[in-house]
Formats: C-alpha cells, structure tokens, sequence
C-alpha cells in the first residue's frame, strides 16, 4: 500500500486531488468506514475533504465529536486513537500531517472490536501521512529549483539588457528574450518617457513599430496604460477564474490579434516608481499557468531597474552632466541645507523692532451735550448724527404755542390780580391787599419764566464739531422732558486713537513708543503717532483681553470722523529676528508646559 499511496500522493499537484485520492484508497479497506481531513491551521479546524458514506456517518454529532477530538491534538505528530461515544464499535483513529505550509489531521472512522485492535488502520494512517508529507517536500522542492533557475535566466536577461546603448535596443531585446522564454505569441514592451504619464510602445518582439497610430499600437498602449494605472500584473482572463477580470483594454487586444490570453506586469525602479510595462500575447495554457506568471511577478522590479539604468546612462554630453548632477543630488543637498542654514541663522540674528499687531478705533477727545431747555414738545430737528456743525448752528427748535397761551393767561391773571389789590387797598383791607400783592408778585415771576423759555426755543450746538448721537433726529412734536440729552457733540480738529493691544503683549509696549497707523477706507497710511496713556486696566472687546493705548491725531483736514476702525502697530524695542518670531510659542510652552 505505500507504494500505491507514493504514486497517488507524486502524481497529483492539485493538494486537494491529492487528499481525496489519499482517502480513497484507505477507503477500500474493509474496516474503514469514512475519512475526513482537517485544516489545523486557524484556531478552529476546518474540514478540506469528507468522506461520510451514508446517513449513519454523515450527521452532525459525529461531526462536532470528530471536530473536537481534532482541535486537542498536538500539532506536532501526534496519534490519536478515540472510541464513539455515539456508535458502538466505531473508533476514531486521528495523525497530525505536516507539510510545509502547516498542520493538518486525518481522521479514519473503523469499526473495532475487543479482538482485533486497528493496527492495521493506524499503520495505512501513518502510511498516509508519509506519503503526504515527502510528496509536498518533492513538489516544494521542484518549485524552489523552478525559482532558481527563473532567477538565474532573470539575471543573464538583465546582463545581457545592461550592455544596450539605448533604451528601444534594450526594449527590442527584451521582448524577443521573453518570447524565446515563455514561448508565447507577441510580447510588447512599453515606457513612460520623462516629465509625461502615458506609456508609450518601444518594441515589438515581431518586428519594428512601423505606424505609431495604427489600431494595434493604440490597443497595446492602451493595455500597457492598464496595467502601469493598476500597478500590479493584469491577465485575461484572469489567474483567478473565480473572480472578475478588470482587463477590458486586455480583452480588445486579445480580440483584435485572435490571442487566447493577455498577460502584463508593471517595470518597477529601485524607489518603486513605475516607469513602464510588458506585455504578453499568446495560448492560455503557457500564459496562464503558474510559471509565467511567477516568473513576470519576479521580473518586474529587476527588469525595471535595468532598464532606467540604460536610459539614465543613454544621451550625449548635457545627459550624462544632468545625470552626474542627479547622482550627487544628496550631497548638493546637504550642502545647500548647511548654506541655508547658515544663512537663516545670520538672518535671524539680525536686530529689528518689535512690531505689535493691534486694533484700533478713532473716538473723540471731548464730548459737548445739548440738553432740552425745557419739558415740552421738539417741533423740529436740524441735523442728525453725522452732520458736521458749528458753534451757534441751529439743531432743533421747540414748539412754543403752549409758553405763548400759558403767557397770555398769566398777564392775564395779573392784571387781575393787580385790580384786586387796588381794590383792597381802597377798602383798608391789608390783610387781602398783601394776599393780592404776592399772587402778582408771583404771576410776575412765571411770566419771567414763560419770556425766558420763549427766547430758548432754539437749541444751538455749543462748540463746532459733528454730530455723534441723537435719537431724535428728523422728528416732529416729540414730546421731551427737562435736561434730556438732545444731541451729542465732539469737536474735530482732535481725535484720540484707542489701541487695542492684546494682553500677552501688554508687557513690551510703553508709553512714548510709535504707532504705525492704518484706517479702513483711508489709501494711505496716517502719520505715525505716539502713545500718550495706556489704561491701568483691561477690557473686553471683541470677545477679547485688550489694553487700551491712547494716541492723539491731528485731524485739522478733517478727513477723519469718530468711529473708524483700521489697524496699528506699535513699534516696539529692538529685538533679533528669531526672537520676534519664536517668542510667543515660547512663552506658550513655559506657561503650559514648564
């Protein structure tokens, strides 16, 4: 039987042919039920091949029985032997095989008795194992002289590659050596030139490119851009049958040369760009099998390299100076990164002010109010926020209908009352008569009043200036009250500028330093004030802690008004420039940090 089982296990590559082949001749002997052989090499075992002949065997129990026996053996050639505790007189006989990509178990199933022990069983079972195992170290072994010798045939290929002078004499040797190899129909060999995407044919291994726009040389390019787009060989059909082949560019080719398959690989550089691709045309059964396609897998990196190193060494003159160059590019590079360093350190040492990036705002110095002179009604309104006005300018006027009627009651009212005091002093009423002198006395003093509030009736602007503020502007018998803030005025021809200088810079700004100065709206920038009085405290604006620094601005032209806004920068000490750049994050750190 081990020579049956060694020719079985030599015959068969496929390992699952082998496997059902191995059990099917255990099966024939008498006292062997079923076989099943399982894959230890995850966690949990897992059948690859069954043989449960009827429903006796075939059932799930057994199965998990069968599973569990397996999952404890040790994976390092260990026989088992276990009885069913399900089945009377079915014993399990259990070895680990280990070829060399794992561990994998047998299992046979044989019926047993108290006088006849499997002996016989365990020996087919090691038999097996055996045959398995020294079939699989032959095959590995033809496999790794099978890659020694594609690698030696690589190497003399990239040798003989290396002596071109030029990359299409190279390409053109190339194909027709992979054709000789591999025996197929057609092989192209395609590069991406410099400084461009698309590849490009180069060389055919059935003669020279005659016409570069002709069908089958756009086909080909075509299948050539498919494979360097993958980066990774393509076939069609594909090495997997199993699943769906992308090479519609492929196919077309195929079609149009009547080819039965299609096979590319990408050309590689050492930094593994792809720089190119070769394809191949010709019978499925010699591009399709494993050799071809181990040998273009391992061809791609080599292949590529061999051929940049013809193209960076093909050229005149200029090339083999631009490539000198491109050679030491690592030393030039250190030396201009040392250069540069050295300049930057000197740059920033140099000394500069220290510039300090604020907001800013113009407000006015003073701030003159018109209140109403009297409770009444606002008939009219002059101006409003914005106007520019003059001292003694009319602003509003109020209405002085109700002063006149309420005079002309009161002279009224005095008049009488003076009649009555003549008539009381006629009469020798003292008493009455001092009553009545007083009540004139006092109708006097509100006419006094009404005549006083008659001559205000028109609310004038106090200083020259603009108008800041006033809510009742453009209004008409708008009833106001004593002292109520008609209009705010702020004279022009001086204008205090706020800085907003942020908290964490409040440190380096002084009174006395220059403040360079640019308004929104405003072309040019304004003459450069300087800081008369930073506040003692900080406030809040714009969501942000700021110090405010007062600047003075001459604004005589009146080109200026209260309310703009711009940005300013308070020219500090003189500090190196690596200072100003690198301080702040520094400050950051050791607050946070240290």
């Amino acid at each position: 039987m081990r020579f049956e089982l060694d020719m079985i296990a030599g015959r068969l590559t496929d390992p699952q042919q082998r496997r059902g082949a191995l059990l099917d001749v255990l099966l024939r002997q008498r006292r062997i039920m079923g076989a099943v052989w399982y894959d230890l090499r995850q966690t949990d075992p897992t059948e690859l091949i069954s043989r449960l002949p009827g429903p006796a065997l075939d059932r799930t129990s057994l199965r998990d029985w069968l599973q569990a026996m397996v999952g404890s053996l040790d994976r390092q050639g260990d026989l088992r032997e276990s009885n069913c505790p399900d089945i009377r007189n079915l014993t399990a006989l259990c070895v680990v095989v280990n070829p060399g990509d794992g561990a994998e178990a047998v299992v046979l199933l044989s019926t047993t008795n108290s006088t006849s022990p499997p002996q016989s069983e365990l020996l087919s079972l090691q038999q097996l194992a055996m045959a398995y195992e020294a079939a699989d170290l032959r095959q590995r072994t033809l496999q790794e002289e099978r890659r020694t010798q594609l690698s030696a045939a690589l190497l003399d290929l990239c040798c003989q590659l290396s002596q071109s002078n030029t990359v299409p004499e190279a390409c053109q040797q190339l194909s027709e050596q992979l054709q000789q190899h591999l025996g197929c129909a057609m092989v192209a060999v395609g590069m991406i030139p410099e400084h461009e995407v698309a590849p490009r044919l180069i060389a055919l291994s059935d003669g020279l490119i005659t016409d570069p726009h002709s069908t089958q040389v756009q086909r080909m390019e075509a299948a050539l851009a498919e494979t360097i787009l993958a980066q990774t060989p393509i076939a069609f059909p594909a090495f997997d049958t199993a699943l769906p082949s992308p090479a519609l560019a492929h196919r077309r080719l195929a079609a149009l040369h009547g080819a039965e398959a299609a096979v590319s690989t990408p050309l590689c550089n050492a930094t593994g760009e792809v720089i190119g691709a070769l394809l191949c045309l010709g019978d499925a059964s010699r591009l399709l099998t494993k050799l071809p396609q181990a040998f273009l897998d391992a061809a791609s990196d080599p292949l590529g390299i061999t051929l940049q190193t013809v193209r960076r060494n093909a050229g005149g003159r200029l090339a083999r100076w631009r490539r000198t160059l491109k050679l030491h590019a690592t030393q030039t590079r250190l030396a201009v990164g040392l250069i540069g360093l050295i300049l930057l350190a000197a740059v920033l040492a140099l000394p500069v002010p220290y510039r300090i990036a604020s907001g800013c705002r113009l407000e006015p110095t003073t701030r003159r109010l018109a209140p109403a002179p009297f409770e009444g009604l606002l008939q009219t309104t002059h101006v409003a926020p914005g106007d520019v006005v003059t001292a003694g300018q009319q602003l509003a006027t109020m209405d002085g209908r109700e002063l006149e009627w309420e005079l002309a009651g009161v002279i009224a009212d005095q008049q009488r009352a003076e009649k009555e005091r003549d008539a009381f002093q006629a009469a020798h009423e003292i008493s009455k008569s001092v009553m009545s002198a007083l009540e004139v006395d006092r109708l006097r003093a509100r006419e006094t009043l009404l005549q006083d509030r008659l001559q205000r009736l028109e609310i004038r602007s106090p200083i020259d200036g603009i108008v800041l503020s006033g809510s009742l502007d453009r209004r008409e018998n708008v009833p106001v009250s004593l002292g109520q803030t008609l209009y705010e005025i702020a004279p022009l021809d001086q204008l205090r500028l706020e800085v907003e200088i942020p908290a964490v810079e409040i440190s380096h700004a002084q009174i006395g330093q220059s403040v360079e100065i640019r308004l929104h709206g405003l072309g040019n920038a304004l003459e450069p004030g300087t800081i008369k009085r930073i506040r003692p405290t900080s406030e809040l604006r714009d969501q942000r802690n700021v110090f405010v620094a007062e600047v003075t601005i001459d604004n005589r032209q009146g080109r200026l008004r209260p309310g703009m806004q711009g940005t300013a920068h308070v020219v500090g000490d003189h500090h190196p420039l690596g200072w100003n750049l690198l301080h702040r994050p520094w400050e950051y750190l050791q607050l946070h940090w240290f």
